[in-house]
């Protein structure tokens, strides 16, 4: 079983009541229905979980990390209702395991995640999902 973290925007708004994994509905100005998603999938590739959800809803934008490619950390399975943000960390000498200490004890920590290359540095970004 692989494990993954996600914000997905889809077009327009969406039923996901049968979606199976923990699910944060984030708040917009629009149309369109802003989630964050994390759990446990038998996918092996972001791809494959992706256009699993595709088959259904139109996604206008993805942010997606999965076990089998990222380092990921799920550090609350608690949704509560409250504002969502997404941290990005990106620097020469950034790293994953620097970040993970740095907000292992923070409670509205949601995941920490590798995300992609960074084009200016050529490591991994590193992602963290809070809810406040």
């Amino acid at each position: 079983m692989n494990k993954f973290a996600w914000n997905l925007t889809f077009k327009w708004v969406v039923n996901l009541e049968e979606v199976e994994n923990n699910l944060l509905e984030i708040e917009v100005e629009s149309w369109d229905t802003v989630v964050y998603v994390h759990g446990d999938t038998d996918f092996e590739s972001s791809k494959d979980l992706i256009d699993s959800f595709k088959k259904y809803w139109e996604i206008l934008y993805h942010d997606i990390s999965i076990s089998t490619d990222d380092k990921l950390a799920i550090m609350s399975d608690d949704f509560w209702e409250g504002i969502y943000e997404l941290a990005t960390f990106e620097w020469v000498s950034v790293t994953y395991d620097e970040i993970l200490d740095r907000f292992n004890e923070v409670y509205e920590v949601l995941s920490i995640r590798e995300a992609e290359v960074s084009n200016k540095y050529g490591n991994r970004i590193i992602k963290v999902d809070f809810v406040y």
